[in-house]
């Protein structure tokens, strides 16, 4: 498939691309020519797809928003849910939680590389709340997680500068303050309060 690379075309998503409610391609992200995606039409992804790590980080998920329409997967697990039971921002909060990835890694296969396989995934039952419940949850997580973001930001802004700072004072031999970097984690788990059904991800159209 590597011959197929090209620098436009069609978006390859990798499971390294797939991050905790997010897609993170870098500087050079990979596109498939023309040819090659239209023999694969079919594996395009949709607005509101729902994409999960098969090898690696198994279990986080990433929904397709305009910028990734139209990309291609090979080894990822594509989920289209179905929109009158469950939104695509909340199966993809609740598959990024440690209740859905404890799931999958106990359940996981492989030597050195974890892999998740699709009958394993269907194995998996997502609690299902109300769609106004759905929302309500998502669009928390979405303010959290930006939230964190935000102060993600300003802390490594803080911590450049403590840095310059460090380096100026050195220089000049003057003993610096101490410098302790911190670490500041994405919080993405659901604790739920809510009485609710749930429902198998075969169920998920």
């Amino acid at each position: 498939m590597t011959s197929h690379y090209t620098d436009h075309g069609a978006l390859l998503i990798r499971n390294s691309d797939i991050k905790d409610g997010r897609f993170e391609f870098g500087d050079n992200p990979i596109y498939l020519d023309d040819y090659f995606a239209k023999q694969n039409a079919s594996r395009k992804h949709k607005v509101g797809d729902v994409i999960t790590v098969h090898t690696g980080d198994i279990g986080t998920s990433a929904v397709i928003t305009e910028k990734e329409a139209g990309s291609i997967g090979f080894a990822t697990i594509v989920t289209r849910p179905n929109k009158e039971k469950i939104t695509s921002k909340y199966l993809c909060a609740y598959l990024n939680t440690d209740t859905h990835k404890n799931f999958a890694m106990n359940i996981s296969t492989g030597d050195g590389r974890n892999n998740y396989n699709l009958k394993d995934y269907y194995e998996c039952v997502v609690p299902l709340p109300s769609l106004a419940e759905q929302e309500k949850i998502s669009c928390f997580i979405d303010e959290l997680n930006s939230l964190i973001t935000l102060h993600q930001r300003e802390f490594f802004t803080m911590y450049e500068t403590l840095i310059i700072q460090f380096t100026i004072n050195v220089n000049k031999k003057i003993t610096p303050l101490r410098v302790i970097k911190l670490s500041i984690g994405s919080i993405s788990t659901i604790n739920s309060l809510i009485i609710c059904k749930s429902i198998k991800l075969q169920l998920v159209n």
